[in-house]
């Protein structure tokens, strides 16, 4: 076999494997992000590397810009080592075409639209299926190795790498991951009568049927009531309802007089970026797990259980989380613990909620940015073989004896504290400074501090004092009840 055919069957074997891939930007799971993909076409193996420059650059002035700069953590990136055996892209317009040999395909003048760039789709697919995995291509953006203005939407962003080449990778994704029409007009209109889909564009005039002012304004809608319509005062970024977009001039209308979908280096806007928000919700949970106490969640009527949430938050963070259990507001944070003698034998119900609550969007009637998770709890009244206050299954998870009620008054730990006493604070019957705040639980109770707390505070003071005397109390009318039912008749009643 000569060496040419050698080289073409190689050739043929690289082109067939999976591309290398670099993570520009790691922040977790793809399965629970929005994995951004970059390829490029027309750069060949010499190039690889300027290819890898521009995809970093790409990926740090992506996240510059609201309102991804808030939802960086909600991203990861990729870049993708596509091979081409010539640099650059076809240009049907030039007074003599030459047809390059890219690996995508890339050419203007698509649609007999000069800056217009096209890629092959289906070799951009072959390139995506053998080299990422599908949870790790949400968003795929094609740089085309050329520096002369161009670029398109669609299911892939594609720009070249011109000047202009953040702007229109934003502008395009605009179109391909927030599903937003162009706000400018080309004198073109399409003749359909009908409402356009897309959610920054309408041809509704009344003040409560534009789909960017729901209820006629705030603060469900984004129109202030003294704005009028249509709106011809050319405010930045003030939201109104302008004529023209979607190629049409008369009769189709966008929220603000400029944006990034009319114009290159100009904010989103408001009404843009909550589309791009809630598109952003609609890929990555919020709740990204729950660690529970034990995995049936059935538990005793003593002691303390602890559910931690791994929450995913946006930079400020804007999330709300809410604890209920039985419909009362029990908690707030990431994490939840219940002390289990407060809530009864039986079942039980605890949700979590978790809302973003970030001014950038003022209508979800779909709920995108709130999420529930729920849990059936079953509390359990445990058995107590010696009636010495202490379960069974406490007495016997700390070596005590269940069926001698001597040792529920022993202290196993010389802090202070019987083993009772332990058992109603909650504390460690094993360990004399629960806390670890170089205080003896014993010392703690007399002083009225938690010793379940290491930074105690007046209001945790007063209320384990309370609770610990509550249960005190519980105590010595249980084992008054006892003695009485286990005295013989007569005992105890004095002198007749």
């Amino acid at each position: 076999m000569s060496r040419v055919w050698l080289f073409a069957l190689l050739l043929c074997a690289l082109r067939a494997a999976a591309e290398p891939v670099t993570t520009l930007v790691d922040n977790g799971d793809p399965q629970h992000r929005i994995d951004i993909a970059i390829l490029g076409d027309g750069f060949t193996f010499v190039e690889q590397a300027a290819f890898q420059e521009h995809a970093a650059a790409l990926a740090a002035e992506f996240f510059a810009e609201p309102p991804f700069l808030e939802y960086a953590p909600f991203f990861n990136v990729h870049a993708v080592e596509v091979l081409s055996n010539e640099s650059g892209a076809d240009h049907p317009e030039a007074e003599t075409p030459e047809e390059r040999d890219t690996a995508l395909g890339a050419t203007y003048n698509c649609a007999d639209i000069e800056r217009l760039i096209c890629i092959d789709y289906a070799a951009t697919e072959a390139v995506l299926e053998r080299s990422l995995d599908i949870a790790a291509r949400d968003l795929v953006v094609v740089l085309v190795n050329d520096t002369d203005y161009g670029g398109s939407g669609g299911a892939f962003a594609v720009s070249s790498i011109h000047d202009s080449r953040d702007e229109i990778v934003l502008h395009e994704v605009g179109h391909s991951f927030g599903l937003l029409a162009d706000e400018y007009d080309y004198g073109t209109c399409a003749t359909e009568e009908e409402e356009p889909p897309e959610p920054n564009v309408t041809r509704r005039t009344g003040r409560a049927e534009i789909k960017w002012n729901v209820d006629g304004g705030p603060p469900s809608g984004w129109i202030e009531l003294d704005t009028p319509l249509p709106t011809v005062d050319e405010t930045p970024s003030q939201p109104g309802l302008y004529e023209g977009g979607k190629y049409c001039e008369e009769r189709v209308y966008r929220p603000t007089f400029e944006s990034k979908m009319r114009s290159l280096d100009h904010p989103w806007d408001a009404v843009n970026e909550e589309a791009l928000v809630k598109v952003i919700h609609q890929y990555v949970p919020l709740i990204e797990s729950v660690r529970l106490p034990v995995d049936d969640l059935v538990l005793p009527d003593y002691g303390r259980a602890t559910f931690a949430a791994a929450l995913l938050r946006p930079t400020p963070d804007t999330l709300a989380v809410t604890w209920r259990l039985d419909g009362a507001v029990v908690g707030g944070t990431d994490e939840l613990t219940l002390d289990l003698r407060d809530i009864g034998v039986g079942r039980h119900r605890l949700v979590l909620t978790v809302a973003d609550a970030t001014a950038k969007v003022r209508n979800d009637p779909d709920g995108i940015l709130r999420e529930e998770m729920h849990w059936e709890l079953t509390i359990e009244q445990r058995r107590d073989a010696d009636q010495d206050g202490l379960p069974d299954a406490f007495e016997l998870a700390n070596g005590l004896d269940p069926d001698d009620p001597a040792d529920a008054q022993a202290d196993a730990d010389r802090d202070g504290l019987s083993n009772a006493a332990e058992f109603l604070a909650g504390t460690n019957l094993r360990l004399a400074d629960s806390d670890g705040d170089g205080i003896a639980d014993g010392e703690e109770v007399r002083d009225g501090t938690d010793p379940l707390d290491a930074a105690d505070c007046a209001t945790c003071r007063r209320s384990f004092v309370a609770r610990f005397a509550a249960a005190l109390e519980a105590a010595d009318s249980d084992a008054t009840e006892r003695d009485a039912a286990a005295a013989p008749d007569g005992a105890g009643a004095g002198p007749r």
